[in-house]
């Protein structure tokens, strides 16, 4: 029973995990590297939508913003893709879609500031 309390207090919404050494080396420090770099084509897509106002940029961004973190929290599954040979277009789409599910209150949190910092809501 100990087993399942320590694990269920790793994944506890109270706690972030980044407080978690384990989980900021393996996973947290890539993820900001890998989120660095997707930013600027993620940014530059984004300023396709600044003629449509600011309630439509506001929507864009928090989907990029959201893919953004998914896919740079994914990195493991492409890391586990690319050393079996078998790196496709579609694993992105499938790593991102499980890190949103795995980490969605970390990314959440990650979105809403930056959506602050952005346009101060």
């Amino acid at each position: 029973m100990g087993l399942i309390n320590h694990i269920k207090n790793i994944f506890d919404d109270e706690k972030h995990l980044e407080e978690n050494e384990i989980f900021r080396l393996l996973i947290f420090i890539p993820a900001s590297i890998i989120s660095s770099i997707i930013s600027i084509p993620l940014t530059i897509l984004g300023i396709i939508f600044i003629p449509f106002g600011k309630t439509i940029q506001k929507f864009i961004t928090r989907i990029l913003l959201f893919v953004q973190h998914g896919i740079s929290m994914g990195h493991l599954y492409y890391l586990e893709e690319y050393i079996f040979d078998s790196l496709e277009y579609t694993d992105f789409l499938v790593g991102g879609a499980l890190a949103i599910i795995a980490f969605y209150t970390t990314i959440k949190r990650l979105v809403d500031e930056t959506m602050v910092k952005t346009f101060g809501e």
